[in-house]
């Protein structure tokens, strides 16, 4: 599916069977880590429409996504999980490096699952 808007043409991904990151897949240490999407979308690809869904065993974890480059604390999507043990899902349009890749920063907590997925690209 191709949607064009501002410019930019937006590709939806296909129908898929399981998540692209799982909590096993991320490491949870409150630090920012790098997260390469270069097998999942193409190049020229400047922004990625991602889902995700969290659950952990303290209230105010958060999931932190923003460019993998970019240095500032204001570029960012930032989602918390407002209450102990409860699921929190989200989207967000976050900028890709010309690398593919984005970075993420996860609560040090008691995750039950943390789940990201692109749900597609923007060209």
């Amino acid at each position: 599916m191709l949607i064009k808007a501002y410019g930019q043409r937006f590709f939806a991904k296909t129908d898929q069977e399981s998540y692209d990151f799982l909590k096993t897949d991320l490491t949870t240490d409150y630090q920012y880590h790098d997260l390469d999407l270069s097998s999942i979308i193409p190049p020229g690809t400047v922004a990625v429409l991602m889902w995700g869904a969290f659950k952990g065993d303290v209230a105010h974890a958060e999931v932190n996504l923003t460019r993998a480059g970019y240095s500032g604390n204001y570029l960012k999507a930032l989602f918390f999980q407002p209450i102990v043990n409860e699921g929190f899902g989200f989207s967000a349009i976050i900028p890709v490096s010309p690398d593919r890749k984005i970075k993420y920063r996860i609560s040090n907590v008691n995750w039950v699952y943390v789940n990201l997925n692109i749900v597609g690209w923007f060209t």
